[in-house]
């Protein structure tokens, strides 16, 4: 059975503290959506990050000036029911507008149906059975695509050409490795040299090794002006200061969003002092709640009202500047911080 719940039109004043941008910015008058219906999974594995999902989105719903006209149901996604069949039921039920679905093997399920006579905008991205989304379907999301290429290209505009990359031998470091290298041997960058860790990995020694250090003369490798750092902050704790350790003091270091937790702390964030990462706009000021996905609920409601109209200029969202690709995909234009003294700014 479908799991679902009508949101009753009321005001949340917890909601309106949270620090969300004005709904009138992004607000536009024309094909508004008067039934959401939030496919997401509300219980079992991922029900924390589909709950995430669904507090930014009220957030954003409660400070619209159109809630009145605007209806929400939730479709429990970890419910025995396939995704196909519960978009089926969320049409029925009189949905003109359909959020998710947020885990990458449910929109991938979901893409095998041949058209969507309810527009879709899916929370994730996935491989493509064919070479465009269908009509009427939309991905959007945290897609390290987005800041691999961001990457690449900080460095090159910054003058680097010869990196090292440093980042995790599993699935996330290559999802976000592959579009950073291709970006950046597009633009004409070399990679010198590279070193994967694993979760066993001897940090200390491997650095030492990857850097050539001689302790004799105290010198390391000369042969590139970038770093190109893929690490979760634990790894990045420990790496970072290794490599300064081991004479890498000039070099700039370039990482993904995943070096900050998203929360000032100076004493903890000290030892990454220098790093330079992309992020999204939301995690860069404090808030109630840090989490990404929080920002993702949000983007998702102003998207929704505004994804037939983001020809004439993109959307100063909270997951970046957001510009629809002809693909049926939203790009994520991040902003870059530097970590200094602890904090980023």
């Amino acid at each position: 059975m479908i799991k679902r719940t009508i949101i009753t039109l009321f005001c949340l004043g917890w909601l309106t503290s949270c620090g969300a941008p004005s709904y009138e910015a992004h607000n536009s008058s024309l094909s508004l959506p008067t039934h959401y219906a939030l496919l997401l999974p509300l219980t079992g594995q991922w029900k924390t990050e589909g709950q995430t999902v669904r507090d930014g989105f009220l957030h954003a719903y409660y400070e619209s000036p159109t809630r009145d006209q605007q209806t929400i149901s939730f479709y429990d996604t970890a419910q025995k029911t396939t995704i196909e069949a519960t978009y089926q039921k969320a049409v029925s039920d009189g949905a003109d507008f359909i959020i998710g679905p947020l885990v990458k093997e449910d929109v991938q399920a979901l893409l095998k149906q041949d058209h969507f006579p309810v527009p879709v905008l899916a929370l994730n991205y996935t491989v493509l059975l064919w070479g465009h989304l269908p009509n009427d379907f939309y991905e959007f999301g945290l897609s390290p695509a987005d800041e691999g290429q961001q990457i690449a290209d900080k460095a090159w505009q910054a003058g680097a050409r010869r990196a090292l990359v440093i980042g995790p031998k599993d699935e996330w470091g290559q999802r976000i490795e592959a579009p950073l290298l291709k970006q950046w041997q597009r633009l004409g960058g070399s990679l010198v040299d590279s070193f994967y860790y694993a979760p066993d990995s001897d940090f200390q020694t491997d650095i030492a090794h990857l850097l050539e250090v001689n302790t004799h003369s105290k010198h390391s490798r000369q042969d590139f002006d970038a770093i190109f750092l893929l690490a979760q902050p634990t790894a990045g704790h420990a790496i970072v200061p290794l490599l300064r350790y081991n004479y890498v003091i000039n070099v700039p270091i370039y990482a993904s969003s995943a070096i900050y937790a998203g929360t000032p702390n100076a004493a903890e964030n000290n030892d990454l002092n220098g790093v330079q990462f992309c992020d999204i706009p939301w995690n860069l000021k404090p808030h109630a709640t840090n989490d990404r996905l929080y920002a993702v609920g949000l983007d998702a409601y102003f998207l929704s009202n505004q994804l037939y109209h983001m020809g004439a200029a993109p959307l100063e969202g909270n997951t970046g500047m957001l510009t629809l690709t002809p693909e049926h995909h939203i790009y994520r234009q991040l902003p870059w911080a530097t970590i200094q003294n602890g904090l980023a700014s």
